[in-house]
């Protein structure tokens, strides 16, 4: 829940380190996973998505993706239930146990509950998901999912003009997707 549904990098980091015992192991596994999955145009250097910077402010390697990998690997992780269940989730909160206090984590995903990002934006009918992401390089992505009547829809937004923009861009696309009427900008 940490990781999906607030884009927790930290979580990304601890499950890396976790998993593998460090972030560079847990990456190869990502890389050989992809490969596995046909992911051919997707390459990772760390867990959490992010660009790295050395001197001079200059990026020191990044992850790459397409969409239409983006699209393969969420059409695998929906197939799994503990994800696609996570994945929907609007809020979820931890108890306080012995070695931690109680944490609550919210969804950033504004086509599932209401976000403060995007205030403008309202709930999608039949949205089941899936990933917010922003960086000032990629621009606001979202990875999406509804369903309809028995339809599913899974899609892929990247390079919106802001946080905002990727969840409209996504009612479009389900929209079309549904064949409901779609509003064109002039």
């Amino acid at each position: 829940y940490a990781l999906l549904l607030p884009s927790g990098d930290d979580a990304a980091i601890a499950i890396a380190d976790g998993v593998s015992g460090n972030m560079q192991s847990f990456v190869t596994v990502m890389n050989i996973f992809a490969y596995r999955l046909h992911l051919f145009q997707t390459h990772y250097i760390n867990p959490d998505g992010l660009t790295y910077y050395g001197a001079a402010n200059t990026p020191l390697s990044e992850n790459y993706t397409t969409a239409y990998d983006l699209l393969r690997l969420t059409q695998y992780a929906m197939k799994l239930p503990l994800f696609a269940g996570i994945v929907k989730t609007t809020e979820y909160r931890l108890a306080p146990g012995p070695h931690h206090h109680g944490y609550t984590w919210t969804t950033t995903n504004s086509l599932l509950a209401y976000a403060s990002d995007a205030p403008t934006v309202k709930v999608y009918l039949g949205a089941t998901g899936i990933k917010t992401g922003y960086t000032v390089e990629a621009g606001g992505c979202l990875v999406f999912s509804a369903t309809r009547k028995g339809h599913d829809l899974i899609g892929v937004v990247l390079g919106s003009a802001n946080k905002t923009s990727r969840f409209l861009d996504a009612i479009t696309l389900l929209n079309w997707g549904f064949g409901l009427p779609v509003r064109v900008a002039s």
